[in-house]
């Protein structure tokens, strides 16, 4: 990994998540918006709820994860990162405990890889009100 100083991000206090069929759903409590997170943005996701993480922790997370070269993983984890700040789903911090190694349990899947991704359903308000 570089020697670059990281940024550290952790899940905002007005997110809530559930995993539902290996993919994180995210509801801003704030706002009532909704969001489905992929399979690699769900890794990440699992990652930040257990603590603040570096860019380098998350990078090399999915690295180990998927057949990635670091440059890929740093440029999308840093897209999904804006994205989700972004949303106000997380927040940079000062982290002050060392959480556990974030690739303790990365090992290799077979799964097709794709960018993680965030994507926004609406708003629950809407979609209660709408009765689907």
């Amino acid at each position: 990994m570089s020697n670059r100083l990281s940024s550290f991000y952790q899940c905002a206090g007005a997110a809530t998540w559930q995993v539902v069929d290996d993919e994180a759903v995210v509801i801003h409590t704030e706002t009532s918006e909704y969001f489905g997170l992929n399979l690699s943005g769900t890794l990440l996701w699992g990652l930040l709820a257990d603590g603040a993480r570096s860019d380098d922790e998350l990078v090399e997370a999915i690295s180990l994860r998927y057949p990635l070269s670091e440059a890929e993983a740093r440029d999308h984890v840093s897209s999904f990162m804006s994205r989700l700040e972004q949303a106000g789903l997380i927040e940079q911090v000062e982290r002050a405990e060392q959480p556990e190694s974030a690739v303790v349990a990365q090992t290799p899947t077979t799964d097709p890889y794709e960018p993680p991704d965030l994507v926004k359903f609406g708003d629950l308000e809407t979609l209660i009100l709408s009765g689907e």
